[in-house]
């Protein structure tokens, strides 16, 4: 498993310690020295994906899962990004990501304002349709969506009035209304 922008290492050191061999790419020193000292058994390289040097220190390595946990949209070049995260993954393996939603409840009753308040380092924000047809022309064959991000306290005030917060955070998770999604997709 090859944890991309791994940070200081949650999910990497949980993958470790249900069996993967978790190895990590962080882009801040800092956050990939303190899984250097605190997870020594953890192998973690400092770098940018984007960059061709850290492609070539991951060389020819398949990973049976590769992750993205609110990384992906921090990434001007997909479509360079992209075909490099499927020749990373081994046939059958799994790409499994995290990113804003721009179908979420935010977007959809306030889109200038989710536009607006996304920072300036997001260069895409992501739904269930552009995931699909994006991941697709990369090559992936299955794509599926857990919506996450659930905020009933975000739609409009005309809704909130006539819904209390549980019956709005219920249709929030029925229409995958979450302001953030999972993406996992299969080579």
């Amino acid at each position: 498993l090859l944890d991309i922008g791994c940070a200081y290492g949650p999910f990497l050191l949980s993958a470790f310690e249900r069996g993967y061999a978790a190895e990590g790419l962080e882009i801040s020193e800092d956050a990939a020295g303190y899984i250097r000292e605190n997870f020594p058994d953890i192998p973690v390289l400092c770098g940018d994906l984007a960059d061709p040097e850290i492609r070539e220190k991951i060389g020819n390595r398949r990973y049976r899962v590769v992750t993205l946990w609110y990384v992906i949209e921090h990434f001007s070049n997909l479509q360079e990004i992209l075909p490099q995260l499927y020749d990373m993954i081994e046939p059958g393996g799994v790409l499994a990501m995290a990113t804003p939603c721009g179908s979420g409840v935010s977007g959809i009753f306030s889109a200038r304002e989710f536009y607006k308040a996304s920072p300036g380092d997001h260069f895409t924000i992501w739904d269930r349709w552009s995931a699909v047809n994006v991941l697709r022309r990369a090559g992936f064959k299955s794509v599926q969506f857990r919506s996450t991000g659930h905020h009933p306290e975000r739609f409009p005030s005309g809704i909130k009035r006539i819904l209390p917060e549980k019956l709005r955070l219920f249709f929030s998770r029925l229409a995958g209304w979450g302001d953030t999604f999972e993406i996992y997709a299969r080579k």
